[in-house]
This record gives structure tokens, C-alpha cells and sequence, in this order.
């Protein structure tokens, strides 16, 4: 039986910490890994216009192209997105783009995010409107507004007076 020793432990963790730092270095913007983006343009090369929500669920958000618009701030991508069909309700946090607006992160900028607001809301984007997702695994394809009602002990939003536009 072999003992583990504290240096041992030490230069294990040091080497998987070096291991999953490499492979973060290694990340390359796709259509399968949005978070790996840096740049709009960058965005812009890899988005799938025939499929403008592709993307996955991972860490508390929808990474779809929207939300990826979104975090870098490209907001004439997610007009695009939206005209390519991409609903703009869907993606970011909880799977909801006007949870994701109602947010400070990650721009800690209100103005950025009411522009945001009201792309969303042009295009048609509601509280009532139900999610294409059940981020929260309610057994049920949840709307903004039930998301809202059912997590109010916990999640109060950056900006509630955006959240209020989406009431109308």
C-alpha cells in the first residue's frame, strides 16, 4: 500500500492544475464552444446562421449565439440572429435572455443593458412567453414569469425596472 504524503498531494494538484490550465489555453472558438470567443468578429466567423440557437446548457446559462452576443456586447449580431430566426427570448441565464438583461454581469453598464433590453423587446420577447428550455428542471417548459415567481427567495434582479418593461 502506497502512502500518500502531503508533498505527494501537493505535486498532484500542482500538476492537474497545470493540465486544466493548458487545456483552457487550448480552447478554440467554435460553433460547440461560444465561451471560447473573445472578439465580435470572432463570434460573427463561427455563428450558424441556418441554426442561430445552437448551443448547449452549461454552468447556469444557455450558450447559444444570443447569449454569446450578449456577454461580448455585439449587439449587431444578435439583430442578425434575430432576423435569422433566433427567438429572442431564449438563452443566458435560466435559459432567459431578460433574466440575463436584468443582470449586472457581465458589463456592469445599465445603458449597455437596456439597449440589450430593448432588442429583445422589439422582437417580441415576454415575461409570459415560455422558455424552449426547463433550465431548473420544474417538470415543465417554464416561462421568465414563472422562473421569477417560483426563485423570488433567492434571485432579485440587478435591474428590476428592466424586467418590468417585458410586462408589457
Amino acid at each position: 500500500m502506497t502512502t500518500v504524503t502531503i508533498p505527494r498531494l501537493l505535486l498532484l494538484a500542482a500538476l492537474t492544475l497545470n493540465a486544466n490550465l493548458a487545456l483552457a489555453q487550448n480552447r478554440t472558438c467554435s460553433k460547440d464552444d461560444y465561451q471560447a470567443c473573445k472578439t465580435c468578429p470572432q463570434l460573427s466567423r463561427v455563428v450558424d446562421m441556418k441554426d442561430p440557437e445552437y448551443g448547449d446548457y452549461f454552468h447556469g446559462a444557455e450558450w447559444n449565439p444570443m447569449y454569446a452576443a450578449f456577454v461580448h456586447n455585439c449587439q449587431a449580431l444578435g439583430t442578425k440572429l434575430i432576423h435569422a430566426g433566433a427567438d429572442p427570448l431564449n438563452g443566458g441565464s435560466f435559459g432567459s435572455m431578460i433574466l440575463t438583461v436584468a443582470s449586472k454581469w457581465p458589463h456592469n453598464n445599465k445603458k449597455i443593458n437596456e439597449e440589450w433590453a430593448a432588442l429583445l423587446f422589439t422582437a417580441g420577447a415576454r415575461l409570459t412567453q415560455t422558455l424552449k428550455n426547463d433550465p431548473l428542471n420544474y417538470d415543465e417548459t417554464p416561462s421568465t414569469a414563472t422562473i421569477l415567481e417560483r426563485e423570488s427567495s433567492w434571485y432579485k434582479p440587478d435591474y428590476p425596472q428592466i424586467i418590468e418593461l417585458f410586462r408589457q
